[in-house]
């Protein structure tokens, strides 16, 4: 007893900080992980939070800081020499900045998923640069998150690590070809949030583009500011569909052939992987992190953006990013988006070519297994 208790006191303790109100990408990337921790004779996790979604669905050591028993064990743990501290996203956090200020002395990790695109002010500036000068390791989910917080605020790249996020991929051996669908309409679909940054706008461009056509149609999931105004416009167009973002997401996919990704900035793309999973084909903005997925003609296709966007006009728009990251330079470049016929070009191509969209769905799949599974994060 005597011994096992010491070992006990020996394991390294990771205390994991997340905020899991709401169900966005970082929360789903972390509860798919901390659910698909094994055993580890070495490790200790523990996950503390003060508000949760109840459909986050937590398995194990979990801690509400709601009660004085919990913080006192929260405390206990972060003054244990054997404790590491992970947080995630935020690097420019005040709250992060006084967590490195009190627990100075302790290794702590900060996983950072795309909120620098967000960051103009001085003052946060120098929030990041201090909670980077005080944490252990900086965790990115891609080359291009870590090559905009180089290079953006320039920053030494010594203590950062790029590691792609990972999804469960024991289901695949249970996929049905979807492709197989006898439908002769032609459904391609959208499902993000609608905010300027996804680009949802662009579907509505591509939807009328190929309003004669008959044998295409467009379904669109998600939520957010420009959903009213999208939701308008749609109203002028038969081919188009704007569905309740508390829709049945399985069935979305479902009834979908291939996936648009329009993005003007996206640090990784977890709707791409999503998709793949499901063997549909993405469409995707050769922006940022999303080449670190798609290899164009091979698991999917890019469309290079072409249309500068006036920062003038986009200052006051939420999420509005002032730089995003060239994939062939892997430098700073001002935001551009893509032409809604250089992806209805592409469209038709899929459309026209089953063989091509079953190739591209299967070289996702051996991509997603070989470099995105949840073993490999």
């Amino acid at each position: 007893r005597i011994r096992n208790f010491t070992k006990s006191l020996m394991k390294k303790k990771i205390i994991h900080i997340i905020n899991l109100k709401g169900l966005g990408g970082v929360q789903k990337n972390f509860i798919e992980y901390y659910n698909n921790l094994k055993e580890n004779n070495e490790l200790d996790h523990y996950l503390f939070f003060i508000k949760n979604d109840k459909k986050n669905l937590i398995y194990k050591n979990i801690l509400y800081l709601d009660n004085i028993k919990n913080i006192i064990f929260f405390l206990k743990l972060l003054l244990s020499q054997e404790s590491i501290i992970s947080i995630y996203n935020r690097i420019a956090s005040f709250k992060l900045f006084l967590i490195n200020i009190l627990f100075f002395y302790k290794k702590i990790v900060v996983h950072e998923r795309g909120s620098i695109y967000n960051i103009d002010s001085k003052r946060e500036s120098i929030i990041l640069k201090l909670n980077y000068y005080f944490a252990s390791k900086v965790v990115t989910n891609s080359k291009a998150t870590k090559n905009l917080l180089i290079k953006k605020f320039n920053l030494k790249l010594d203590k950062i690590h790029v590691v792609h996020n990972g999804f469960d991929v024991s289901n695949l051996g249970n996929i049905k070809n979807k492709n197989n669908k006898n439908n002769k309409i032609f459904v391609v679909g959208f499902c993000g949030r609608f905010e300027f940054h996804k680009n949802p706008y662009k579907m509505i461009e591509i939807a009328k583009l190929s309003s004669k056509d008959n044998t295409i149609n467009y379904s669109l999931i998600g939520s957010g500011s420009l959903k009213d105004k999208i939701v308008q416009d749609s109203q002028k167009l038969s081919n188009i569909k704007i569905l309740d973002s508390s829709y049945n997401l399985e069935n979305f996919y479902n009834n979908i052939d291939i996936l648009i990704v329009p993005s003007i900035r996206e640090p990784f793309g977890n709707v791409i992987i999503e998709a793949g999973l499901k063997q549909i084909p993405v469409i995707a903005s050769y922006i940022d992190g999303i080449p670190e997925i798609i290899k164009d003609q091979y698991n999917g296709l890019l469309v290079t953006p072409k249309i500068n966007l006036d920062i003038r006009n986009t200052q006051k728009i939420k999420h509005f990013p002032i730089y995003v990251i060239n994939p062939i330079t892997q430098n700073l470049e001002r935001p551009k988006e893509i032409l809604a016929k250089d992806v209805y070009e592409k469209i038709l191509y899929l459309k026209n070519n089953k063989k091509i969209i079953d190739n591209l769905s299967f070289n996702m799949i051996e991509e997603i297994k070989l470099n995105f599974s949840i073993e490999n994060y």
